[in-house]
């Protein structure tokens, strides 16, 4: 980059944008106006046809369910005027009757006679005979009538023998629909009940019916649903209650649900009590249209794909001069910002710098221009580091890294690099502009940072280690009274989360006094050492076995049962009796060295909830239980257990032999 000189740009890149995406706003808006116009003047289109469509089946569905029924009442009719007192006597009114009647008629199931205790005397079905219907389940005076006959609720049973049988669990398929009317028999009362076979209409509604954006269905004057098909709303609250409204006022009509997306058409049966109903259902249809939208869409996505393309087409020419010309100003801008800039030849030859560049390597212009960053190099970097450098920028890529260069005075400086190659009209490399950012103070403040947190590292590790000299017993390398005190202060912690069970077991040696007078200190030492290492060996790594003084010790079993701290205990009191503690010639002060047999007692105190309680308390018992143990003989274990609320212990009694004193 020999000279840089203020460019001047012959157009203005903000007017031209804003001209052609004024120019492309206009098309795509009417393009995409158009486009929803369509869709919304079909979507109405449609939705009228919907409307059309309901009230031709209402029409349908109000005859043939007019006609169906007109059947029904016309064989209950006749059948009622043959149950005579004479007919009954005579036998002539049998299941057989009842069958035959009702054979070529799909909307009865079953035909039957009921006297007033609701069982089933008489029935075109055989196994209706005889059971007993509840007399709630049957219609009478409070339900529908028309011209005598009682028209009931709908029962999810399939005919009058299954009332007497629970209903299966997910059955599916329409119920019952039970329509009765009263004969009279002589000085009696039978009731006629017929079994509307409400799945014929469904299965026939199936047949002829494809429209899946409606629904069709009966309802009773009740608002009752009887039967639909096509079932389109998952709360029928609304529906139910404003056909019960308008159907006694208006028999035929049409409104719309509070959703304003179910569109309603009824018409009222003029002889019967059912109301038949077209629910329409303005979502499924829109998704039933939703192809015929995707092809409009597409079709204007398509048509906004050709407009952008002419415009670009259009605006191309001038884009061309625009980019060359915003590669000046870039470059323009890279130079006077407060950056240190190299700029090389393919060859790596350096053709220029900038002021900042010099300032940090110490050379002048006239000592870097023509020679390569060979002039910078520190030694730290292997030439590997290179070889990796050169093959990215040579490939076209940018390359990122972090470089020590050495100044002209010898003193080291640190830059982050980023070399950009920049490439001619045939995607060949032109030249190299690398960018660098001192970095040589955050260098040497990451090194202070480092070391700072190094030596923090040393001197937590060094107060980890006092605090454990601190807590640990020197000879046995167990815990001391300090180690003590701080694993039960976490016992005691109100916020604690250990297990509130916790046993506590109190530890003595016998006769110990008797192993320091025979055999020295030293041999005592040892014996300690030894015992205490097999107890460290015998608990748990979440219990802990402390030294409290002498030959005294205590073990802490937090959420340890009762049993499970006495088959401890007496793991303890095995490891020490279980073999003699060796003493070395030079432990034994009375001559060679020989095994020495060793023993202990414990006692054992053990409370399931430590909430209320003092640790000393438990301590004492353990106290208690340690004196019984070496009351009792040694070399054994006895123990207390806390079950009820906390109380004083009870002072020790006094020994009245001198070898039973624990010390």
């Amino acid at each position: 980059m020999a000279s840089v000189k203020a460019l001047e740009l012959h157009v203005d890149p903000r007017r031209s944008r804003w001209t052609f995406a004024l120019l492309l706003l206009g098309a795509l808006l009417l393009i995409w106006g158009g486009t929803l116009a369509s869709l919304r003047q079909q979507r109405v289109v449609a939705e009228q046809d919907l409307r059309t469509r309901m009230y031709n089946d209402a029409l349908i569905l109000e005859e043939h369910a007019t006609r169906s029924l007109d059947t029904l009442s016309a064989r209950m009719s006749s059948l009622s005027a043959l149950i005579t007192p004479a007919a009954v006597a005579e036998g002539r009114i049998t299941g057989e009757l009842l069958s035959e009647l009702i054979l070529e008629e799909k909307i009865v199931r079953s035909l039957s006679l009921v006297d007033d205790s609701g069982r089933v005397i008489m029935s075109s079905t055989a196994d209706n005979v005889g059971a007993q219907v509840p007399a709630l389940s049957l219609p009478g005076a409070g339900d529908l009538q028309t011209s005598g006959t009682y028209w009931g609720q709908v029962w999810p049973q399939r005919d009058l023998g299954d009332f007497a049988q629970p209903v299966a669990q997910g059955r599916r398929g329409a119920g019952s629909w039970l329509v009765a009317s009263d004969v009279r028999v002589g000085e009696g009362l039978v009731r006629l009940v017929a079994v509307v076979n409400l799945g014929m209409f469904e299965n026939l509604w199936a047949r002829v019916d494809n429209e899946e954006a409606h629904e069709l269905a009966l309802f009773d004057l009740r608002g009752q649903r009887l039967v639909s098909h096509h079932t389109r709303l998952d709360n029928d609250n609304e529906l139910r209650s404003k056909l019960e409204t308008l159907a006694l006022s208006d028999p035929v009509g049409t409104f719309e649900l509070v959703d304003g997306r179910h569109p309603v058409t009824y018409r009222v049966s003029p002889r019967h009590p059912v109301v038949m109903t077209v629910v329409g259902d303005l979502d499924q249809l829109a998704l039933a249209r939703q192809g015929e939208a995707v092809a409009w869409l597409s079709g204007a996505l398509l048509l906004s794909l050709l407009a952008a393309a002419g415009l670009g087409a259009v605006y191309r020419g001038y884009l061309r001069y625009e980019a060359s010309v915003i590669e000046m100003t870039n470059q323009a801008r890279a130079i006077g910002a407060h950056l240190l800039l190299s700029e090389s030849a393919p060859d790596g030859r350096i053709t220029y710098v900038n002021d900042p560049y010099l300032q940090a390597c110490g050379y002048t212009l006239g000592e870097v221009i023509g020679r390569t960053h060979r002039l910078f190099k520190s030694g730290i970097h292997p030439e590997s580091y290179y070889e990796g450098l050169w093959k990215t920028v040579l490939d076209g890529r940018i390359w990122k890294g972090t470089f020590r260069n050495r100044r002209k005075d010898g003193t080291f400086y640190w830059v982050n690099a980023t070399i950009i190659p920049y490439l001619d009209a045939w995607g060949r490399v032109d030249r190299f502009v690398a960018f660098y950012t001192d970095i040589t103070d955050s260098m040497a403040l990451t090194r202070q940072i480092n070391e700072e947190r190094r030596q923090r590292q040393q001197l937590a590790e060094l107060n980890r280690k006092l605090v454990d000299e601190a807590m640990t017993d020197p000879l046995t390398g167990l815990a001391n009274r300090r180690g003590f005190e701080q694993f039960a202060g976490k016992l005691r912690a109100p916020d604690s989360r250990l297990p509130r069970q916790l046993a506590v077991v109190m530890l003595d040696l016998d006769h110990f006094k008797q192993v320091n007078d025979r055999h020295g200190h030293a041999a005592g030492d040892e014996v300690l050492r030894e015992v205490a290492h097999r107890w460290s060996r015998a608990v748990r790594d979440s219990d802990l076995a402390a030294r409290l003084g002498g030959e005294e010790f205590c073990v802490l079993l937090p959420g340890s049962e009762f049993d499970g701290a006495l088959s401890v205990a007496e793991k303890l009191r095995q490891a020490v009796a279980g073999s003699p503690v060796p003493l070395s010639s030079s432990q034994a002060a009375d001559g060679p060295a020989v095994p020495l047999p060793v023993t202990v007692s414990v006692g054992v105190a053990w409370t399931p909830d430590t909430r209320g309680l003092e640790l000393d308390t438990l301590m004492q018992l353990a106290d208690q239980a340690l004196y019984e143990a070496k009351h009792g003989g040694r070399n054994r274990v006895a123990s207390r257990r806390l079950d009820g609320p906390p109380r004083a212990p009870e002072p020790p009694a006094a020994d009245t032999d001198e070898g039973l004193s624990r010390f």
